[in-house]
Parts: C-alpha cells; sequence; structure tokens
C-alpha cells in the first residue's frame, strides 16, 4: 500500500511539473522600432526606399512611415498582443493589414503574417528620431 501511495503521489507531482512547465512566455513589444528589413512575396517595392518606424505602448501604437521621398505619414491606433499574435485597428477604425505572428529575438522584432507572406524585422531604438516625429 505504501508503495502504491508512493507511486500516487510521484505521479501527481510529475504531471504539476508539466503543467506548469507549460505556461506561455509573455512577450512584450513595447518601446521604439526601426524597420530594417521586409521579405515579401506579394508587393515588388521596385527599389523604393521604406522607412517605417513604430512605438507600442500599452495598447497604443503610433506608426510614422515614408515611401520614396518625401515627409513621413503618422497613423495611430490601438493594438492588443495574445497568445503570440498581434492585431490591431488604426484610429479611423481600419484594421491593421493583417494579423502578425510576433516573436522577440534578443533586439529584433519578427513580425510574420499567416502563410510567412510577409516577415517584417524590427530593431529595438531608444526613441523616434527627431526628424520622423518633427513633420
Amino acid at each position: 500500500m505504501k508503495t502504491i501511495s508512493k507511486i500516487l503521489i510521484f505521479s501527481v507531482l510529475c504531471l504539476l511539473t508539466l503543467a506548469c512547465g507549460k505556461e506561455k512566455k509573455t512577450i512584450s513589444i513595447d518601446g521604439c522600432w526601426e524597420l530594417i528589413e521586409v521579405q515579401t512575396k506579394a508587393v515588388d517595392f521596385d527599389g523604393v526606399n521604406i522607412e517605417v518606424y513604430i512605438y507600442f505602448n500599452v495598447g497604443k501604437f503610433e506608426l510614422y512611415q515614408r515611401l520614396g521621398g518625401g515627409r513621413f505619414e503618422k497613423r495611430e491606433g490601438s493594438y492588443a498582443l495574445s497568445e503570440g499574435k498581434l492585431s490591431g485597428t488604426y484610429a479611423d477604425g481600419a484594421s491593421l493589414a493583417s494579423v502578425y505572428e510576433v516573436k522577440l529575438e534578443n533586439d529584433i522584432l519578427i513580425l510574420e503574417t499567416a502563410g510567412g507572406a510577409e516577415i517584417d524585422l524590427y530593431r529595438k531604438i531608444d526613441s523616434l528620431p527627431a526628424h520622423v516625429v518633427s513633420f
């Protein structure tokens, strides 16, 4: 009987250990990010210079984007990050272009669309550059 009790206790401890080990790690993307690479199968940028900066802060974001020359365009909105998926809505009510799978590797933020049609790599930066936000 003592052997059965020990086996039962051991089994319960093993199950608890396994259950606790499967807890999801929380990802935080808050901060400033600079686009450093776009890998896409859908769009040919044909040599057009693209500059994108994103500032995430507790469910809100500011996106600064410049295609080619000219001024930066600012878009704001809200986002949710749940189970490694990023979704969001711009202030005008439009949804982000896609739901993104989020990965963090050191100071690189990887946003990947479903099926890998687009992969955007962002580098963590200390703050948004003055020339970006002073337009």
